[in-house]
């Protein structure tokens, strides 16, 4: 769940530097929620009707809503403390955006207690695009 916050406020672009860094590198990578449409979590309503009964159907719907409710959360947590207005802008869309990232993209750590972490070199030469490493040399 951090990370993924950390990626939504990334991706909603409130972790800007004035310094190039090897994660902003890593960051500027990641795919676009355009590009994840394809993932059942953001197929709509009647795709997911298409499915009938089917396993992946119930799996959306339960994944969508475990999501929605850390959502809730979190939307109530920024509100609480008063942040300001870019980081309640928090969307639903992103949130399903950035815990895509980290579930399709981390890796379990065993001297972690077994959570979730990014491994950006690893992930990068798995899912670097040519039309990526073409924009930018720095990528590369």
């Amino acid at each position: 769940v951090y990370l993924a916050v950390y990626l939504a406020q990334y991706k909603q672009g409130l972790l800007q530097s004035s310094v190039r860094s090897a994660t902003m590198d890593y960051l500027e990578t990641l795919p676009s929620l355009s590009a994840l449409q394809h993932l059942p979590l953001f197929w709509d309503q009647a795709m997911l009707e298409e499915l009938q009964c089917s396993v992946v159907k119930n799996a959306v719907r339960s994944r969508r809503e475990e999501w929605k409710q850390e959502f809730v959360v979190i939307h109530y947590a920024i509100k609480s403390m008063g942040l300001p207005s870019p980081f309640s802008s928090l969307t639903l869309q992103t949130w399903y955006w950035a815990r895509s990232i980290v579930s399709s993209r981390a890796f379990t750590d065993l001297g972690n207690n077994n959570f979730p972490c990014l491994c950006p070199y690893v992930d990068m030469m798995n899912h670097v695009t040519s039309s990526q490493s073409q924009e930018s040399n720095e990528v590369v």
